[in-house]
Order: structure tokens, then sequence, then C-alpha cells
């Protein structure tokens, strides 16, 4: 580590342990803090036992390469989660056994569907409860990101760290402890368990977006996102900061599928290349082609857009949870948990949001939270896969804003457009700049809707502002949408909107 490092890492310690003093050693007098009392020496001496005790072990596993995560015989980072964990047909043969001693009990009828759901997730025994004895790195991360007496950068760090370990073992846990957090509404452990996720898809990438349990862990995000539907005002709980991690976890999910996606073709364009060197033909890529293509179709950006632009009614990801386990992960219908009967009072306010999704207003609510989704996606998107990304996103949102009646969605469709505008930057727009100028002097002179003309402009303005690359394709364009900001302002804009309209046309004298 340099040293320029070490003097930060040192400098943050340092910082966390003196909010920890005082608010652990402030005096009842109201004198001075225990900072402020204490000699330099006798502080900086307290602090760097402070430092060992709580931040020592998380610094020295964060500055381990991630390849040592990798290996799931190390028995003092996994202990026995590895094992039970990784064979996934263990798992079901586990599932069979309890199925089978729950008919001969008939403890279907009268178990909770909380204990039904553990046994589900978790089939091998491996709950947090079932092996306190095997004390292990993993599990001593787990306890640091949910207890409330940590403090909140040492949650995070330790949350970090985990999401950094083997996905084999990490995702089947994480989806444990989020369904448990859905059904108690448990803010501290959702939002923990859904960091550590997003640390997992950015750190491991494809690895973890395939792994067989994240269609469950979108749904119980999903879940999570609908809870400031239900909150209801009640006392103590901000269900937000909750709502902005599922939407986080959702942005990043898309991001990973575009690089996923642009890792997939740039090895297919090397495969090409091979072939037309007159090297013998695989009989199964035209197979795995297929299969690519019907995924990408299939993925979370295509989910949302289909709710987004109204050709989906249903929310994307609110089924039952156990429709969203592979097939090999199913053993004879595993019990769909319930938040009706058996379940803690606490479950109610995730059964009255399932209700509401179905209203338009809450609906719409739904929609506008996607929106913010795809927006923050489109901010964070990694170079290398933004023109995959546009590839995917640009083309269904001008289709959506040509064709659709609703002046809602088509003011949704532009807000988007204009976020992919200014962050994906000219070679991920070169291929529609022309198209994306045709549906921003045509929605600019919309009488129907004044935000919509608002976010064409915008989206003018965004590609005016673009790469010489971009102004070369709209030059012959730049006539028409001169026009049509001459004839928004004999419209009677709002103040806001006749701002822009000047400043564009100043550009464009």
């Amino acid at each position: 580590m340099c040293y320029q490092c070490k003097e930060e890492t040192k400098a943050q310690e340092q910082k966390i342990l003196k909010r920890r003093v005082g608010e652990e050693e402030k005096p009842k007098t109201g004198r001075a803090s225990t900072a402020d009392e204490c000699p330099a020496g006798m502080l900086e001496l307290h602090l760097h036992g402070e430092t060992s005790q709580y931040l020592g072990p998380l610094l020295a596993l964060g500055v381990l390469p991630i390849t040592i995560f990798d290996d799931m015989c190390l028995r003092d980072l996994y202990g026995d989660l590895a094992n039970d964990l990784q064979d996934h047909r263990k798992i079901c043969q586990v599932l069979q056994q309890q199925q089978q001693q729950q008919r001969k009990e008939e403890a279907m009828a009268s178990g909770s569907d909380e204990a039904n759901v553990e046994s589900w997730l978790l089939g091998c025994g491996v709950l947090w409860n079932s092996s306190n004895e095997d004390i292990s790195i993993a599990r001593l991360l787990l306890m640091r990101m949910f207890s409330p007496k940590e403090d909140g950068v040492i949650r995070k760090f330790a949350a970090e760290i985990f999401g950094c370990l083997n996905p084999r073992v990490t995702l089947p846990l994480l989806t444990y402890h989020l369904a448990h957090a859905v059904r108690h509404l448990s803010s501290l452990r959702a939002r923990a368990c859904l960091f550590a996720i997003c640390t997992a898809l950015m750190v491991r990438g494809g690895d973890a977006l395939l792994h067989p349990w994240i269609g469950l862990i979108q749904r119980l995000t999903m879940r999570i996102l609908l809870w400031p539907l239900a909150s209801g005002g009640e006392s103590g709980r901000d269900p937000q900061k909750e709502a902005h991690a599922a939407m986080d976890l959702f942005a990043v999910i898309i991001r990973i599928e575009a690089m996923v996606a642009h890792a997939k073709a740039k090895t297919a364009q090397v495969e090409y290349a091979h072939k037309s060197e007159g090297s013998p033909e695989d009989p199964n890529t035209k197979a795995d082609s297929t299969e690519e293509r019907r995924g990408m179709q299939n993925g979370v950006l295509e989910t949302i857009l289909d709710y987004v632009t109204g050709l989906s009614s249903v929310p994307p990801f609110t089924g039952a949870l156990t429709e969203a386990v592979d097939p090999p992960m199913q053993v004879d219908s595993p019990p769909t948990p319930s938040l009706r009967q058996g379940s803690p009072p606490c479950s109610v306010a995730a059964e009255t949001a399932e209700a509401l999704i179905t209203e338009e207003s809450f609906s719409l609510d739904i929609r506008r939270w996607f929106v913010g989704v795809v927006v923050n996606a489109c901010e964070k998107a990694e170079e290398n896969s933004r023109p995959m990304f546009a590839a995917r996103l640009v083309p269904h949102l001008l289709h959506s804003i040509q064709t659709c009646e609703a002046a809602v969605v088509r003011e949704h469709c532009l807000l988007m457009v204009v976020a992919a505008g200014y962050n994906l930057k000219a070679q991920s727009l070169l291929p529609f700049a022309e198209d994306l100028m045709d549906v921003a002097m045509s929605r600019m002179v919309s009488r129907k809707s004044s935000e919509e003309r608002m976010q064409a402009t915008r989206l003018l303005g965004v590609l005016l502002s673009g790469e010489e690359q971009i102004l070369c394709k709209i030059l012959p364009k730049l006539l028409k949408a001169r026009q049509a900001l001459q004839s928004i302002l004999e419209m009677n804009p709002s103040p806001m909107l006749r701002d822009l309209c000047e400043q564009l046309l100043a550009c464009l004298s």
C-alpha cells in the first residue's frame, strides 16, 4: 500500500473512532467529550487500540486479491458453508427429504410459512442459527453487516468485503437474509444485503449475474421497492432509503447485463475472425448466438422498458417467489411464501403494497421509479459497454415515443432518451442521431403536454451540444430545428422553456 493510501486510511480510521469515543464516553455532566479531555498521546493510543479491534481485520481483507476468495476449500474463510451451498443437487435431495418428512407429520398445514421458506431457500440446513459452532470469516462478516451496534461505515465495509467473496457461497446466504428482511421489514438488514449484492455483481460480473438465485433476488428487491407504498406514515421508519437501494441494485444489474453482452459480442467477433481464416466451424456457435439473443430480449432492461412503455400492464418481478428459481432448483413445488396466514404482523405492509400495485396512481409511481433506475444506469454505465447499452435502450424508446398515445409514457421515454444522450456519448448514439433529431423536432411542437415539449427541447439541446460526429449527422436538419424552436415561442410557453428555447436559438444563429 502506498504512503498516501496509508495516510488516507489512517485519517478515516481516526475519524470513525473519534465519533465512537464521543458517543460512547460522552460525560453526563455536559463537560467536554473524551476527545477534548484526554491528552493527545493517550487519545492516539486509545484510538490505535480501537482501530485494531474494529477496523484492522476488515482493512486486511480489503487489500487481498479477489482470486484468493475463489478457493472454496479455505475453511477459515468459508467454514462448512462452501461444502453445503455449492452442490445444488445436494440441496434438492435435502429438500425432498424435508418435504417427505413434512407430509408424514402433516406439518405443512400447521407449520409457519416462514419456516418453510427458510428450509426451501437453504435446504442443507445452513441457516443463520443452525451451526453457531462453525466460526468462519464469512459468518463474522455477516454478523458485522447486520449488527446495529456497529458504526455505519464498518457495516458498509463488511458488506462490501462479503460481496467480494465467492458468489456460489455468498448469494444463497444473502438471498436468505434478504427474504428475512422482507418478511420483517428490517431496514438495516435489507440495505446491507442490497449493498453486498451490488458489490458481488460489480466485482464478479457475469458469474454473479448468472447465478441460479438472481431471479429470486430480483423479486425480493421488488418487494423492498414497494415499501414506500405501504408505509402509511409509520413512525420511526423511512422506507425511501431502502427503495433507493433497491433501485440502485436494478441499475447495477442493467449495467452488468450490458457488460456481459459486450463481452459476448467481442468474443463472437474473434470467433468470426478465426472462421474467416479457415478454422473449422463449431456446430454449437449458431445455437449459442440464438440463446444469447433470446436472453437479451428477456433481460431486466427489456422487462422494465416493457412496463414503463405500457407493453406490459403487470409490474415486473412481482410474481410468486418460487417462480424466480430456475427449474433445477425446484423440487416437488417448493412452498410459496405467503404474506397472509402465519406471517408476522409487519408483513401486512408488504401485502398491502402488493394489492396497491394494480391501482393507477401507484402504478404511475412504480413507473417513475423504474425511469429513475434506467437514468441511474445511463449515468454510471461503463464506457466499453455503452454502445451495447444504447443499442438495447434507444430503439425501444424511439418506437414507444412515436407509437404510444399516452402523453405520460412519452414524457417518461423522452426523459430516458435525454439521459442516454447526455451520458452515453457520441460513439454510442451516432447510429441513432438522425432518428433522435426527428423525434425531438416532432415532439417539440406538441400541444398536448408542456412537459413533453420541455423534454423534447432538452433532447435537442443535448444533440446540439454533442461531439462533432453527432453535429455532422444532424447538420441537414438544423434549419427545421430553428423553425421548431420559433414555433414553441409562439405558444406562450413556461418561463423555463422560453429561456431554453432562446438559448438554443442563440446557438443556431
